[in-house]
């Protein structure tokens, strides 16, 4: 509910995509034209990134409806910021409260970056909002992002027919209403005849798998034969 510190908290992890030791130390000092202006602090080396993160309308209201401290915005009931471990622990227990349990700080900052990857977002885009260093981490919400996309454009073409329909005349072998043909010697191995005396009568036995069943295919002598040819190729 917006006017809560807990929404005010999903808010700030949320649309500013920050570590949980960044979002504590926010507050309404960091305002400056509409923008937060901060420099995030990470890993031994302690290297300093600044940011400009403009306030999005969906922040802005949540921000303006709750009240918060002086010089941060998430305080405790004692009016003194947190530490990142004791937000850490709040904001899960939170969650659990809202019966989204499963939801953490740092999951809500992944949520964030899947969700800009799969807008469009590129890896140097996502390295400048999310404070990487290396592209590699960056590329694992892009390549995701776009295997999605690529998943979602590809599973309509299982509705295309990969077979093209043989003509009419040669559904007629399949049902019998086709006329037997004398004297027929085929250049590749016949597999049925008719009865004792078909010796002359013999079949075409190669077939093609369409999805209307299997069709023999045509005599490779005839016209007909260079129609399927140029209909599968």
């Amino acid at each position: 509910m917006i006017g809560t510190k807990a929404r005010l908290a999903f808010d700030l992890l949320l649309y500013t995509g920050v570590r949980r030791s960044d979002v504590v130390r926010l507050g309404p000092q960091m305002e400056r034209d509409g923008k937060l202006r901060f420099s995030e602090i990470k890993g031994g080396s302690r290297i300093v990134k600044a940011h400009e993160l403009p306030i999005l309308p969906p922040l802005r209201q949540s921000i303006g409806a709750t009240p918060t401290g002086h010089l941060v915005y998430l305080v405790t009931a004692y009016g003194h910021p947190h530490s990142a471990k004791g937000f850490g622990t709040w904001f899960k227990n939170r969650c659990r409260e809202a019966g989204v349990g499963h939801l953490s700080a740092h999951g809500l900052r992944k949520l964030g970056a899947q969700r800009c990857a799969e807008a469009g977002a590129t890896e140097h885009q996502l390295m400048a909002l999310f404070g990487w260093t290396n592209p590699q981490q960056a590329a694992v919400y892009t390549k995701k992002a776009d295997r999605a996309k690529l998943e979602a454009a590809a599973v309509v073409l299982l509705q295309h027919k990969t077979a093209t329909t043989v003509p009419n005349r040669f559904s007629q072998l399949r049902n019998g209403t086709a006329t037997k043909v004398s004297n027929l010697r085929p250049r590749w191995r016949p597999v049925g005849q008719l009865g004792r005396k078909s010796l002359d009568y013999q079949w075409r036995i190669l077939v093609l798998a369409s999805p209307t069943g299997l069709e023999p295919l045509p005599d490779p002598n005839s016209p007909e034969y260079l129609y399927f040819l140029r209909s599968v190729c």
